[in-house]
Formats: structure tokens, sequence, C-alpha cells
């Protein structure tokens, strides 16, 4: 009953927890040289966990960049902060979402008036930017289209 809580999914929201969360233990900037090797999931971690110290509470959509520039994922939370500090978490994570935080350099958010406004902005940013982590045809927030049709030969069909 006491085991950690996982997140495998990014899209997916952590259950609300106690609003007095504490960022995982990671090296402050001082000036002095990075514990960790550039671009090894220890060095996104701390990023991460840099950036969750300045992200708001509201719900919106945040990105990931990499060293060049390129984002590399496009999320979104009801809580931006909540849902990065997830990421800054030592464990409980797969494969490839241990890639994208240790190719993670920087983030940037964006606040939204709701929820609603966030899935929106979030499939908009996904289809225009195509950051690679986001898995293509597996986002179930696209709606397929359904075309349904009368038949004549139905005579006694409610349609």
């Amino acid at each position: 009953m006491d085991e950690p809580k996982r997140n495998i999914e990014p899209e997916l929201d952590l259950p609300d927890e106690e609003d007095d969360q504490t960022l995982p233990d990671v090296p402050e900037e001082t000036g002095e040289p990075e514990q960790f090797a550039p671009g090894s999931l220890g060095a996104g971690r701390a990023v991460i966990a840099r950036y969750a110290k300045l992200a708001p509470t509201s719900p919106g959509v945040y990105r990931m960049t990499g060293a060049a520039g390129e984002v590399l994922y496009v999320g979104k939370a009801k809580s931006l902060k909540k849902r990065v500090i997830a990421y800054a978490r030592p464990t409980g994570h797969d494969s490839r979402i241990a890639r994208m935080i240790a190719a993670t350099t920087a983030l940037e958010f964006v606040s939204t008036s709701s929820e609603t406004e966030a899935l929106l902005l979030e499939a908009n940013l996904i289809k225009r930017l195509r950051p690679r982590f986001n898995v293509l045809l597996r986002d179930d927030k696209s709606f397929p289209y359904i075309l349904i049709t009368r038949r004549s030969r139905c005579r006694n069909s409610a349609w």
C-alpha cells in the first residue's frame, strides 16, 4: 500500500498530493562544475528540478527543449508544477521518458485559464512542432471522423 507513485505515461496527471510537495535533491547552481555529465539522466533531472521551482501551479502546457533548441516534448497539466516535479523524480520512468529527461536542457511554460484550453493548445502545438518524444497516432485526444448513413433496406429501424 505504501508503494512509491509511478507515472508511466507523461500525458497522465498524477493524483493530487499534499500541497507541501518537495523537490528531489539535486545540486544547486553554485558556479562549481556540475556533478552530472551533460546529456545524462542526472543532468536532465537537475535541469527539470530547477525549472520546476519556477513553474506555475495553474493549468497549462509545457515544452521540453534540447541542447540545439529543438522541442523534444509538449505536454499539458492541470498543475504545471506538480507535473514537472514528476519528471525530476529519480525512479519510475520507462526508457523512452528517461531518454527524453536526459536530453532536456530547458523548459517553457504557458499558463491557460482552464484544462480544456490547455488540451487544445497542446494538440495544436504537437501538430505544428511535431516533437520527437510525442508518440504520433497514440494521441487519444484526437477524435476520428465517423460517417453514419441510413441504409435504404432498413425500413424497420429507427434510422
